[in-house]
């Protein structure tokens, strides 16, 4: 837990789940709870540093989607397109993932030298496709995470979901997997509710049609009136 005493709680949850049903837990599940401590509404926000490093060995720092090799600093305002991000050498892989499922998809995420994400500022100050280089630190990458804000009621609470996946020199990572089958399963249930919705929608119809006709039978009919 991080607290800020009478302002919020931070309490972070760690749980391994497998990519593919029954194969190794090779996949942690991030869950952020934000806690409001205070006696007034305010607006939350979160920010992650990731110190990597398997990545400064190789010949690009970092991947993304379709294997696109990134060896410069940058910026991405949305990862629609780019979806996770992978350090990797010839021994391990690690990719976190910020597109699909129930993953909260991020407000901001930098690739950059650990430096310039750690300091005091909140949203980094970069030159877009510098070296991973400052003048105190050399070949030293990391990602920056900056969570969407929220406002949060006085001891209300409100989650952010991330996933991060590890793979062996052999295999590649493959989060997307569990990730995007998150997806599928809310596709199907959405599926269903909408028949659900439609079928009833149907019987409505029907008893609306019913009763027209019970109307005419009865138009003669007058029912009590309460006050």
């Amino acid at each position: 837990n991080y607290e800020i005493p009478s302002v919020a709680d931070v309490r972070i949850d760690f749980n391994f789940v497998s990519s593919e049903d029954n194969s190794n837990f090779d996949t942690l599940k991030i869950v952020y709870t934000i806690t409001n401590t205070g006696t007034k509404k305010k607006d939350f926000s979160v920010k992650t540093i990731y110190d990597t490093t398997l990545g400064e060995s190789s010949s690009a720092h970092f991947f993304v989607a379709d294997d696109l090799p990134v060896k410069n600093e940058v910026m991405y305002k949305t990862m629609q397109n780019q979806k996770w991000v992978i350090s990797k050498n010839n021994n391990a892989s690690v990719q976190f993932l910020f597109n699909g499922g129930d993953t909260t998809e991020p407000q901001i995420v930098a690739l950059a030298n650990k430096v310039t994400l750690e300091k005091d500022v909140w949203k980094p100050e970069m030159f877009t496709y510098r070296a991973f280089d400052t003048v105190l630190s050399y070949n030293n990458s990391a990602i920056g995470v900056i969570w969407p804000s929220v406002m949060i009621m006085p001891g209300k609470t409100s989650k952010i979901i991330h996933y991060v996946n590890f793979a062996t020199a052999n295999e590649q990572p493959k989060g997307e997997r569990y990730v995007y089958s998150q997806s599928e399963k809310t596709s199907d249930f959405s599926q269903k509710l909408i028949d659900f919705n439609d079928k009833n929608d149907e019987n409505n119809e029907n008893n609306e049609n019913y009763l027209e006709h019970s109307d005419e039978k009865n138009q003669n009919y007058n029912l009590p009136l309460v006050e």
